[in-house]
């Protein structure tokens, strides 16, 4: 799921790759002769049949969205809740709070936000997107150290999942945890896929990065 990217460190704008859904800046690779805003078309109109419970024509449009802009994850995010919801890994009806509360992070109403997944997670508390979400409106409040035990509560349902680690790592960066930081940047690296590249390549570069920044401090 997923993901949210945008975070901004020592001057330089990075991708932060939420696994979820609001995302707000993106790598754009349009597939020829698509209408560039066609993928977004289909995002809102799977996202909306998402909160109405109409989740496999959700799905359908989010498919759509995806097939014209593969780079697009708050698509992606949102397909795999219409999934899961299809399949009863997360319940219906915290399903439909949970497209709500990615809509109105959308229109950066963070508190809503947060109050909506609370009751997704109140409903599907082992279900790892939910606490992603919410690690997102949190990061956008400043609240870091509620963000960071969102990012450890999605790892630990769901270890396997590479964004949790890159989110994590950039949690830890805004607390100053520069060794947890690399350590979750490892994770991230392991685990990976190769469509990740330009996540891959900053993972690697922060870790060069932070570890000097350490050598430095310490041999002062």
């Amino acid at each position: 799921m997923i993901d949210y990217w945008k975070i901004c460190k020592t001057g330089i704008v990075i991708t932060m790759f939420f696994l979820s859904v609001a995302c707000q800046q993106q790598p754009q690779q349009q597939a020829e002769g698509s209408n560039s805003q066609d993928y977004k078309l289909h995002y809102t109109r799977g996202l909306n049949l998402g909160i109405e419970g109409k989740f496999s024509l959700a799905q359908a449009e989010l498919e759509n969205s995806l097939q014209i802009q593969p780079l697009y994850t708050p698509a992606e995010g949102c397909l795999r809740i219409a999934r899961d919801s299809q399949n009863g890994v997360i319940e219906a009806d915290a399903a439909k709070a949970l497209f709500r509360g990615i809509e109105l992070g959308n229109r950066s109403r963070t508190a809503q936000k947060v109050r909506e997944i609370n009751v997704a997670i109140s409903l599907s508390p082992a279900y790892a997107p939910a606490y992603n979400e919410r690690g997102i409106a949190y990061f956008d409040e400043g609240k870091y150290r509620q963000a960071l035990s969102d990012r450890n509560k999605a790892i630990e349902l769901e270890p396997d999942y590479a964004a949790s680690y890159y989110n994590k790592a950039v949690v830890c960066e805004e607390l100053s945890l520069f060794d947890e930081a690399i350590n979750a940047y490892r994770e991230f690296l392991e685990r990976a896929p190769e469509s990740y590249g330009v996540h891959i390549q900053f993972a690697r570069i922060r870790i060069a990065e932070l570890e000097m920044m350490l050598e430095n401090q310490h041999s002062s």
